[in-house]
C-alpha cells in the first residue's frame, strides 16, 4: 500500500472489492473487482506498475473466486 491508501501491481489484496485503476501508460478499465488473496493485477501490455485505488470493499468471502492477472488494454479491444 503506499502512504495515500493505494495499491500497486503486485501487492497483496487483502479485501474482496471493488477497485478504481490507474494507469498512465495504457487505457485499462476503469474499475474492478478484485477477490482477496489474489495480487493486484498487471497491465496486459507493459511492464509499467497499476495503481488500485478501493472505491467499496467488503470481509465477505466469494465461493470458487477467479483470480485476474492481467488487465486488458482497453484500446485493442473489439
Amino acid at each position: 500500500m503506499t502512504s495515500n491508501g493505494n495499491f500497486m501491481t503486485g501487492s497483496s489484496i487483502r479485501q474482496t472489492g471493488i477497485y478504481s485503476v490507474s494507469h498512465t501508460e495504457h487505457r485499462l478499465p476503469k474499475q474492478v473487482f478484485l477477490v482477496k488473496n489474489g495480487v493486484f493485477p498487471r497491465c496486459a501490455k507493459c511492464t509499467e506498475a497499476v495503481t488500485f485505488t478501493p472505491v467499496l470493499t467488503s470481509d465477505q468471502s466469494v465461493p470458487n473466486p477467479v483470480y485476474v492477472r492481467e488487465l486488458p488494454v482497453m484500446d485493442e479491444m473489439n
